[in-house]
């Protein structure tokens, strides 16, 4: 499965909610890859919700999926000397973890 490329960034709407889109530019022109919309009218208009808070998270998923593919492919050197065992331990811990992750973003 293969996301949309590309920065994603929020777009406020007129209704309180937040478009999601992808662009090289953040024009209007810009196709919508998700709505996000308050949960409730009465929270959008006195400024209480999370809807902000849940389209900058949905708009930071490529970038955090690239974070994770970054980590996912670090390599162990010699360098680490006497602390390369349980550095190798810490590394397969946060390597599980980053797999497990992009798996889900990915849809496996």
């Amino acid at each position: 499965m293969k996301h949309t490329k590309g920065k994603w960034f929020p777009r406020k709407c007129t209704d309180g909610e937040i478009d999601i889109a992808s662009h090289l530019s953040e024009t209007m022109e810009s196709p919508s890859i998700a709505i996000v919309q308050p949960v409730s009218s009465m929270l959008a208009r006195v400024g209480g919700g999370t809807t902000e808070a849940n389209a900058r998270l949905i708009a930071s998923a490529p970038d955090m999926l690239e974070a994770l593919l970054q980590i996912n492919n670090l390599e162990l050197d010699d360098s680490f000397g006497d602390h390369k065992i349980a550095l190798l331990d810490w590394a397969k811990k946060v390597g599980k973890i980053a797999r497990t992750a992009i798996a889900k973003a990915e849809g496996k």
